[in-house]
């Protein structure tokens, strides 16, 4: 019963806005909650109860604990000066995603990809076949750091990468023909100037072994031109370029290491949500082609420097805490 309620009765007061209580302007501000209780977009709408301004994909690859959801009615309840929503049940379901892969789960695919990287380098006297089946093994360790396609980090040419950003062209839209820019951390950087080196070397162990492989060559070609955004290949016994997503990366592990190919954008979504990372900066690293709202009223546009200064950041910081690095190629 709100009869008793004023309807332009202020919820909270600040320097910056107000927030009244009304039906739109309630349902209206998941954004603004979000932000003063420093809760993830998908956690807000949980508590709120409204889930439109939240993209599908956010509430698909996030998943909420019954402790969070509690944690964040109690944080709306004092907020609105409600008392006691509810009380916890830890039996309760999660919500949302149940594929979540955890920190040292990706840990070990890790350091699986990078021994396999190091037991398939060349010996001194290398034959073409030594070649081929280090490059594919080195393609395959980027599962993790470089070329996942959903979201651990870059597809696609290098875009201002010097500045902390890459293109990434998994997305496009009637709107968004281009590339999208998602923040490249450090250790990512490295990863993608490790491949290009990488490149420069296949073509050079192709001229010393006197190998034509001319489709080989000019893919390698139009990827060091920047004219071509898939620039990751795997060489087949026919000495043919092919795609590989990151379910053939992941594919070659033992069954035990074995997620599935979109496992790195469910742990950065947890991580992102975890951190506190705002909705926007989270929707633009995952591409999403969303609008969000701002105090209400509206559309802001997405700086760069913060998208690289946050996200980044982030990433670093879990990527070392889990000893993941950039793993070198060929490099003479």
């Amino acid at each position: 019963d709100t009869a008793e309620v004023p309807p332009e009765h202020d919820i909270c007061r600040d320097a910056d806005y107000v927030l009244k209580l009304s039906i739109a302007r309630f349902f209206n501000s998941r954004s603004s909650v979000s932000r003063r209780l420093h809760l993830s977009g998908p956690v807000t709408a949980l508590a709120l109860g409204e889930f439109a301004r939240v993209s599908h994909s956010r509430l698909y690859y996030h998943t909420t604990t019954p402790h969070q959801l509690d944690d964040a009615l109690a944080r709306v309840a004092t907020l609105l000066g409600w008392g006691a929503i509810r009380s916890s049940e830890p039996e309760a379901p999660l919500i949302g995603a149940e594929v979540v892969p955890e920190s040292r789960a990706i840990a070990a695919i890790a350091r699986e990809l990078a021994a396999r990287v190091e037991a398939t380098r060349p010996p001194r006297h290398y034959r073409w076949r030594h070649i081929r089946a280090f490059h594919n093994a080195f393609l395959l360790s980027l599962g993790l750091l470089g070329r996942n396609r959903e979201s651990t980090v870059v597809v696609g040419a290098p875009w201002s990468v010097e500045l902390g950003l890459a293109g990434v062209h998994d997305k496009k839209t009637p709107n968004s023909k281009g590339a999208t820019p998602t923040a490249a951390c450090k250790q990512v950087r490295d990863q993608l100037a490790h491949w290009f080196t990488h490149l420069e070397f296949v073509v050079e162990r192709l001229d010393r072994l006197g190998l034509s492989c001319r489709t080989l060559r000019h893919r390698i070609s139009v990827v060091q031109e920047g004219t071509n955004p898939s620039i990751v290949f795997t060489i087949n016994d026919d000495d043919q370029p092919e795609p590989c997503g990151s379910a053939g990366a992941y594919g070659h592990l033992d069954e035990s290491l074995r997620v599935k190919g979109d496992a790195a954008r469910h742990f950065w979504e947890q991580f992102f949500s975890e951190e506190a990372v705002p909705d926007e900066l989270a929707d633009a690293q995952s591409r999403r082609n969303v609008r969000w709202s701002d105090y209400w009223h509206q559309t802001s546009p997405l700086s760069g420097t913060r998208l690289r200064r946050v996200i980044s950041l982030v990433q670093e910081r879990v990527l070392d805490q889990l000893g993941i690095r950039a793993i070198k190629g060929l490099t003479k």
